[in-house]
């Protein structure tokens, strides 16, 4: 996957490439799942709804539902970067980060590319 985020009054671009993880209710990794139900418990009540209710397009009308039916429709996607991409517009300026394995371990190197 690739995120791309333009600040445009300060002109800088970060692009994040990786792979995605979904983690929802089933997920059997304990850390992944304490992240699951974390991030649940701070979404407010009203947007928990839009879990548990009806599909956008729906006419019907949003059910109000406890944990069990809107917590078993909500997942997150983590993101896991590989590599960031950060393009400074204004000093034209193009820096890599890539996550490498070196001697058996990883670490973020750094790249000036051109412009």
């Amino acid at each position: 996957v690739q995120l791309l985020w333009l600040f445009p009054g300060v002109r800088t671009q970060y692009r994040i490439t990786g792979w995605v993880q979904i983690v929802d209710h089933k997920t059997s990794d304990d850390h992944a799942e304490a992240l699951h139900k974390k991030y649940w418990k701070d979404i407010p009540p009203e947007i928990q709804n839009w879990s548990a209710g009806p599909t956008p397009s729906s006419v019907e009308k949003p059910r109000l539902s406890g944990m069990t039916s809107g917590y078993s429709n909500f997942a997150l996607l983590v993101v896991h970067p590989v590599a960031v991409g950060v393009i400074d517009i204004i000093a034209g300026e193009h820096i890599l980060f890539e996550n490498v394995v070196e001697h058996r371990r990883r670490k973020w190197s750094k790249t000036r590319l051109s412009m």
